[in-house]
């Protein structure tokens, strides 16, 4: 039998210009794209216990200029989200 590993949450997040995406799991940035590949969901689905799933939108200005998704959620500005 394959170890799972056990994470409580993961919140997706993408981008309000719909161009980029970050996943996190339980708070930390585990990979970030203009798309999420089949084989990275299949990971995730395979080999996480999960609790919660939760999806988020930011800004797509503000995630723009700063490149990519902060290594943390708790790190991106509750005013940057947009719902």
């Amino acid at each position: 039998m394959t170890d799972h590993k056990v994470y409580k949450n993961l919140i997706i997040v993408n981008s309000s210009h719909g161009d980029w995406t970050g996943l996190y799991l339980d708070n930390q940035l585990w990979h970030e794209n203009h798309s999420i590949s089949q084989h990275d969901w299949a990971e995730i689905i395979n080999n996480h216990h999960l609790d919660t799933v939760t999806i988020k939108e930011v800004d797509g200005q503000w995630l723009e200029e700063l490149g990519s998704f902060p290594r943390l959620f708790t790190e991106i500005p509750t005013d940057k989200f947009t719902h």
